[in-house]
């Protein structure tokens, strides 16, 4: 989704990335929150999104 490195920490307001291996992660909520919010927050990276391989 991004230019910056692959690894475990913030990813965007309120989300954050946990990294599984070298090609997947798991974009999760930072803190606990509604799952409105939560699907919320991931609905707003939508434009930063891009395909890879």
């Amino acid at each position: 989704m991004g230019d910056g490195q692959f690894k475990n920490g913030p990813l965007m307001a309120g989300l954050s990335l946990r990294k599984e291996n070298k090609h997947h992660g798991f974009i999760e909520p930072a803190y606990r929150m509604l799952l409105a919010d939560y699907l919320a927050a991931l609905a707003a990276t939508r434009d930063e999104w891009r395909l890879e391989g």
